[in-house]
């Protein structure tokens, strides 16, 4: 699968969820100890809003302060709304990228290949975060899980060095793919157990 159609399945798993949160639920703590379910779903719109626009070759300081402000405050109820706004622009831009382009983030240049894999990963993960944060259980599709294991296990240097990622968890060699997809960006399959 390339980083396009990855990228592509990793969205429409955390739309899924997404869409599953209500105001009530803004609040509720999420495996990233640092962010309630609401601040992860602003970090997950703001990273697919900025995707547009890095994918057309754009730089941070050429994009500037456009998105800057929250997507999401008290007057939001349905979050179902922003949540596709940003989704159908990011799934649009992916259509026709050459993933030898250059990508020019925040801490270096990167293919555009690379950014995709990167953007589909943090949204898959971030997709589990948030489903454990309401209380919804999520299977990821096996052939989503292989190939983000892999990108993770290519990049596991840069992950630990970003500090954009917890420290790799120790997992039994039983556990599911799942689980040990998890456990390579940090996060503890049975984080729900310890709330």
């Amino acid at each position: 699968m390339d980083a396009a159609e990855l990228f592509t399945k990793c969205l429409a798993q955390a739309t899924l969820v997404v869409k599953q949160v209500r105001p009530d639920h803004y609040a509720n703590p999420t495996p990233d100890a640092d962010w309630t379910a609401r601040d992860l779903v602003e970090h997950m719109v703001t990273e697919l809003s900025w995707l547009p626009d890095l994918l057309e070759g754009q730089t941070i300081g050429e994009v500037g302060d456009k998105y800057d402000a929250d997507f999401i405050d008290d007057t939001v109820s349905d979050l179902s709304v922003v949540w596709q706004n940003a989704a159908d622009r990011a799934d649009a831009a992916v259509l026709d990228v050459d993933p030898e382009e250059v990508a020019h983030l925040s801490y270096r240049d990167v293919s555009i290949e690379n950014y995709l894999e990167q953007a589909a990963s943090d949204q898959l993960i971030h997709a589990w975060d948030l489903a454990e944060a309401i209380g919804m259980s999520v299977v990821f599709d096996v052939d989503v899980i292989s190939a983000v294991t892999a990108y993770a296990n290519r990049n596991q240097s840069n992950m630990a060095g970003s500090g954009m990622f917890g420290a790799p968890l120790s997992v039994d060699a039983a556990e599911t793919a799942q689980t040990k997809l998890l456990a390579l960006f940090g996060r503890s399959a049975r984080w729900a157990e310890s709330q």
